[in-house]
């Protein structure tokens, strides 16, 4: 083959392996300057294509600056390395945002010595890019991990606390009450009307406190214990919440109505009871002076709830309190003398949230109040 062919032969091979390939690519001597470039590498690093190239030293280009970049170059040279590898960044005119690049030197030694070699760029943007995706939803997960953490443990926390009250605190207040309410009983006439302030004081702040204590152990119990579910007959726990409303319904002359209520619901019987228990109560609780209650239930389905809804023609409440009223021992008027432990709600909306639904209220200030929940349906 004679010179003219072989120079003819290394140009079709030069355009085709390299200026024409998409693979960012430059060749340097055995004094580091750039022989050539093609227009992908040219394009990378911010270069006219058409630039002379033959005097730039590897050094002038923007990445070869870095301080790692020369080490790792000098530690090559210095023991004859094939090849290293090095990341780095540039922000190119021709791109709009900062290119992450993988740098690959590949060093031709000849006899020992450096004879020059050839610098391959690779655009690692998007696997960085993905790289901060996966580690924003790994501190992310980490974060709920945290979160669900804490939740264990304050369901831990709150179970503790529901066995401690069952046991050792129920039954010196319950024997508080008790003893004081007979104190009242068998020496009312020797006490004087003090006194028997006095007492009667103690044996009402007993009969809250017992009061507080026992939605104290209902909310921990629906928070952290697991709930029995089946289906059940509605129309039997309707009958049930009418029998044990009934002494608190007569008393205040208060109508108890339920439309169109379902045949048969899924959830846990006796966390659904006190559901409508403790909305029924409050909404007696919270009735306008003189006027009697006037409460009504009703119920329709959406394709993956049940949708109730306890309506009442009470007080109403200020949107400021709207979404308070179902934290602890929020209350709706607190220097009110309305009977109430502060939790009612609260208990409402955790026994909702277990059964897979949202609760919310609508209100007007003197027009009454309708407290909303949803029950997943099977």
């Amino acid at each position: 083959m004679n010179a003219t062919t072989r120079q003819d032969l290394h140009g079709i091979l030069y355009h085709s392996l390299i200026e024409n390939s998409a693979v960012p690519l430059a060749a340097v001597d055995d004094q580091l300057k750039i022989l050539k470039a093609n227009p992908a590498f040219c394009d990378l690093v911010g270069l006219p294509f058409n630039h002379d190239l033959a005097e730039m030293l590897l050094e002038q280009l923007p990445f070869a600056a870095d301080q790692h970049f020369q080490d790792l170059l000098q530690h090559m040279l210095r023991h004859r390395i094939d090849k290293f590898e090095y990341e780095t960044h540039v922000t190119s005119p021709f791109y709009e945002e900062t290119r992450h690049l993988k740098l690959t030197f590949s060093a031709q030694w000849r006899q020992s010595r450096f004879g020059g070699g050839l610098l391959l760029l690779n655009d690692i943007t998007q696997f960085h890019k993905k790289k901060h995706l996966l580690e924003e939803r790994i501190k992310a997960m980490r974060q709920e991990n945290e979160k669900l953490k804490q939740t264990i443990e304050d369901a831990e926390g709150l179970q503790q606390f529901s066995q401690l009250a069952a046991h050792d605190l129920k039954g010196p207040i319950r024997i508080l009450g008790n003893f004081s309410q007979l104190l009242l009983r068998r020496y009312r006439e020797v006490l004087d009307e003090e006194g028997r302030d006095y007492l009667q004081f103690i044996h009402d702040s007993a009969t809250h406190l017992n009061l507080v204590l026992t939605d104290m152990i209902h909310y921990a119990d629906v928070a952290s214990k697991p709930l029995h579910f089946d289906v059940f007959d509605f129309q039997q726990l309707i009958r049930q919440v009418r029998t044990r409303m009934a002494p608190l319904l007569e008393q205040h002359g208060a109508v108890l109505e339920f439309e169109n209520p379902p045949k048969l619901i899924h959830g846990s019987r006796k966390y659904l009871r006190l559901l409508f228990l403790h909305l029924i109560e409050n909404a007696i609780k919270f009735a306008k002076p003189g006027i009697p209650p006037r409460i009504r239930i009703t119920h329709h389905r959406t394709p993956e709830h049940h949708i109730f809804a306890v309506q009442d023609n009470g007080i109403g409440i200020a949107p400021a309190y709207q979404e308070k009223i179902f934290e602890l021992f929020k209350r709706l008027d607190p220097a009110s003398n309305r009977p109430g432990s502060g939790v009612g709600l609260a208990i409402c909306k955790k026994i909702v949230e277990r059964h897979g639904g949202k609760m919310w209220v609508e209100s007007k200030e003197g027009e009454g109040s309708t407290f909303y929940f949803s029950l997943q349906r099977l």
